[in-house]
């Protein structure tokens, strides 16, 4: 019986504005090709298989520019907006007697476009993000977390998110039921 639904942020909940990716940002200041980058900032930001300071050294930038960078990207980024079907999903699924709502998303780092900023977090009776557990989506630490967390079985989660990999292999992997949700 499922008694929790998790949902990933990006492109699930709220629909990308558009606006410039970090890894173009970091080729403005980055003596290495965009290539190079990218891999780094999967490494790090989203994967977590290397060290801020090691994000560092392959982009051959120093780390006190890095965080500047990300907090200027979103100090001044245009925010996303929430998906118009999802007001209207997450409350019925909240009417349903006893299920818990819960955020599991590949987070970088804190930044002021959070479920409060779009006026989401009164529907979440939890919300997790890797940058707080150190593990990212597609790693089954993560999910296995949440299910420590929640104090719930694998077979009573079922996960909904917009990648792949990330989201539907990695809810599958840690036993959990997922839905893809291609928007």
């Amino acid at each position: 019986m499922i008694k929790a639904i998790s949902f990933d942020i990006g492109k699930t909940l709220i629909k990308p504005s558009g606006n410039s990716s970090l890894t173009k940002e970091f080729a403005t200041i980055s003596v290495e090709n965009i290539d190079c980058i990218k891999k780094a900032y999967k490494e790090h930001f989203l994967t977590r298989r290397i060290s801020l300071d090691d994000f560092c050294k392959k982009i051959k930038v120093d780390k006190e520019t890095v965080i500047s960078t990300v907090n200027e990207h979103y100090k001044y980024r245009s925010p996303d907006v929430v998906w118009d079907d999802v007001p209207k999903a997450l409350k019925e699924l909240k009417e349903i007697d006893g299920m818990l709502l819960f955020t599991l998303s590949n987070k970088s780092y804190k930044n002021p476009f959070c479920l409060n900023f779009y006026g989401l977090n009164s529907w979440f009776d939890k919300e997790i993000y890797s940058c707080d557990v150190g593990f990212a989506k597609p790693n089954i630490m993560i999910f296995q977390y949440a299910q420590d967390v929640l104090n719930l079985k694998s077979s009573e989660i079922i996960h909904v998110g917009d990648s792949y990999t990330s989201d539907y292999l990695g809810a599958k992997r840690a036993g959990w039921k997922s839905l893809l949700l291609a928007r």
